[in-house]
Parts: structure tokens; sequence; C-alpha cells
């Protein structure tokens, strides 16, 4: 698919704009952790290279694999609330 062949033509109306901006003022109003980083804050966060990259994928098919085990440790550490956010 090429970036330059739009295949999209959509004309979103007065209305659909403003519910879609209302529904982001709802998110931020209840999560309002979710802040944007500065340029300078961005710069500073930790980069991911191959090896963070790798252990992260691993990682990931680690708990996808081994769910129940993983069940296990979070009630094992008594973070029983975060497994239940899982």
């Amino acid at each position: 698919m090429s970036l330059t062949n739009n295949r999209l033509s959509v004309a979103p109306t007065a209305a659909q704009i403003t519910a879609v901006k209302g529904a982001f003022a709802t998110i931020f109003t209840n999560l309002p952790f979710l802040i944007g980083l500065t340029p300078d804050e961005r710069e500073k966060l930790p980069k991911i290279d191959v090896t963070n990259k790798v252990f992260t994928e691993d990682a990931i098919k680690a708990i996808n694999n081994n769910g129940n085990f993983f069940a296990f440790l979070f009630f094992w550490c008594g973070d029983t609330e975060r497994f239940r956010s899982v």
C-alpha cells in the first residue's frame, strides 16, 4: 500500500467531531495521569535497543504461554489487585 494512494474519502460532520472531542475530554478527565511528554522528557527516556526488545518480546511470550504461573506469582506477592486488572 502506498502512502500517497489515499483510498479513504471521509468528511466527518461537525456533530461527529464534537462527539469525538467530548469523548477525549471524558478520557482525560477520568484518567488524569495521561499526560504528554515534553521533547526534553522524551529524550531522557531509555531507548529500546536490540537487547531490550528481545527481552521484552521473550517476557511477553512467557506471560502469554504461562498465564497460570504468573497469576500465582501475583497472588504470592500479595498483589491481587494487579492480577485482577490483567
